[in-house]
């Protein structure tokens, strides 16, 4: 069966879309992209973060840093930052039973980005211990080297992505995001993409500029 839209319906889109293009009005083209970067192999640190895009244009960025709670075999967010061209809002978590917001005016949405990293940079550790005893034992279960590593490679992708809007356009809205930093694992991630054309991961390879492959 073939739906067909009422005359007057027809007659009101061509209108519009005829309008738009002889006064030259560019409609707006909204886009949300969301991805996870795990921050250590196990997944137990992950940065989850998400981009509104008007017409290939990045307008919005919110990170949110989530824990894995062995004991009761859940994910915890413990900081979020949501940043625009004029404002960055945050929830970070002070204990079990309190969170703290904070709304702060900022010029652009880099400057809202710089401050929310930086947030994250001196709070995702200590947040752990906050919200509940026990959460710091992840702290000796993964290196922190090794999760400031992924955090910072994640943040200058988020970064690239901004400077670059095409790239935006070019990913899926969902995926899980992957960094590749020697040739044996270029050849291995090679091979996993051939074999699964369904998965949602996004491989990028880091040289001196992300790569998406």
């Amino acid at each position: 069966m073939i739906f067909k839209l009422p005359i007057f319906t027809e007659l009101v889109i061509i209108f519009i879309d005829n309008f738009a293009k002889r006064f030259h009005l560019k409609t707006t083209k909204m886009k949300n992209t969301n991805f996870t970067s795990a921050l250590d192999k196990k997944e137990l640190n992950r940065l989850n973060v998400s981009l509104v895009s008007e017409n290939g244009k990045c307008t919005e960025v919110m990170y949110q840093y989530l824990v894995y709670d062995i004991d009761n075999d859940q994910t915890i967010c413990l900081l979020q930052y949501k940043c625009g061209h004029n404002f960055m809002n945050s929830e970070e978590i002070v204990s079990k039973k309190e969170k703290k917001t904070i709304n702060l005016v900022t010029n652009t949405l880099i400057d809202g980005l710089k401050t929310a990293e930086n947030r994250i940079r001196t709070k995702w550790e200590y947040s752990k211990i906050q919200h509940k005893k026990g959460l710091e034992i992840l702290n000796k279960i993964v290196p922190k080297e090794t999760v400031e590593k992924q955090m910072e490679l994640t943040f200058d992708f988020v970064s690239s992505l901004i400077a670059n809007n095409q790239q935006i356009d070019s990913l899926p809205e969902n995926f899980k995001l992957a960094f590749i930093e020697n040739k044996d694992e270029l050849i291995l991630i090679e091979e996993r993409k051939n074999n699964d054309k369904a998965s949602n991961n996004i491989y990028v390879q880091v040289i001196n500029t992300f790569k998406i492959l």
